[in-house]
């Protein structure tokens, strides 16, 4: 049987379909890695991404506390507590700062008409002032806190669109400086991405505005493009792709592109297949059913 025969007979043979794939599993892992696939199984996956958040998301979440800690001390000049968690702190001066005002306020107003101790022009004066600080305070706290946690939220989007990508790195990169090379390339995608894109909140999720203000919008989906959209349209030729026969992984050739926007959608096997049709692939076919079984293994989607 030619190579031909033996795929049309697969596409209908499930028994024996399995049966060969069972049989051929390690080779079949062995030649998708000389691809430039990376192939992991779900606990190494899981392990994986555990790593990957913990020496590089956990370092930037207590980067951002500390930053939220510093401008919580200098809008109220109350002190974090030894052990004491950011937003334990935050809860803890916004109450205070909320009580000062509103002890505040009382004195203020019960001097206004005529109740409680009597004041001279200047301590009322003085009073104002004092009631009008605390409030800017409050203000400033409330401001800063959110607008740091929105970063923070950003910033995830970003690390983890990027914690699954494989930077395409030139072949005439040295292996010993191939490391250095996928470090700059991320730092330099997530500082000119957040420096081209200006994220906002809105009330259906986070939105990227260009330097003019317009919304990025997909206009298949009649929906506002996400982190991970953005960043594959823009830095597409910065990541390891699906190529086609002739192109693989570390020749030093591109390919053929996957729609990376798109593969960066799949996420079950109804988006898999959405994915399939999208690149028009006949389902069933011995392409169709190649680049099923390539994507899901690809993916860990069972």
């Amino acid at each position: 049987m030619n190579l031909e025969e033996i795929q049309a007979e697969l596409a209908t043979n499930t028994e024996l379909k399995t049966g060969l794939l069972g049989a051929l599993e390690s080779d079949l892992f062995t030649h998708a890695k000389s691809k430039g696939l990376i192939v992991r199984t779900a606990d190494e996956e899981k392990s994986h991404l555990e790593n990957f958040e913990k020496e590089k998301l956990n370092p930037r979440i207590s980067e951002i506390y500390s930053y939220i800690d510093k401008d919580v001390k200098e809008a109220s000049g109350i002190e974090r507590e030894a052990q004491e968690k950011t937003y334990a702190y935050v809860k803890r001066v916004a109450a205070s700062l909320l009580g000062q005002k509103i002890d505040l306020e009382k004195k203020l107003n019960d001097a206004l008409a005529g109740k409680g101790d009597e004041l001279t022009k200047a301590e009322l004066a003085s009073l104002k002032t004092t009631l009008a600080e605390k409030d800017k305070a409050l203000t400033d706290l409330e401001a800063k806190s959110k607008t740091e946690t929105f970063g923070l939220k950003v910033g995830f989007g970003v690390d983890r669109f990027l914690a699954g990508q494989k930077i395409y790195v030139p072949a005439h990169v040295p292996e010993a400086d191939r490391k250095a090379y996928v470090d700059a390339r991320i730092n330099y995608i997530k500082s000119d991405f957040l420096n081209t894109f200006k994220p906002e909140e809105t009330d259906k999720g986070i939105v990227f505005k260009d330097a003019s203000g317009n919304i990025q919008m997909d206009t298949a989906k009649a929906a506002a493009k996400t982190e991970a959209d953005l960043i594959a349209e823009r830095y597409k030729f910065d990541f390891e792709q699906a190529e086609e026969e002739g192109g693989g992984a570390g020749s030093g050739k591109k390919g053929d592109k996957t729609d990376v926007a798109l593969l960066a959608q799949v996420k079950d096997k109804e988006t898999l297949y959405d994915y399939l049709a999208k690149k028009g692939l006949v389902m069933g076919s011995p392409e169709w059913l190649k680049e099923r079984e390539e994507m899901s293994k690809k993916l860990n989607i069972v």
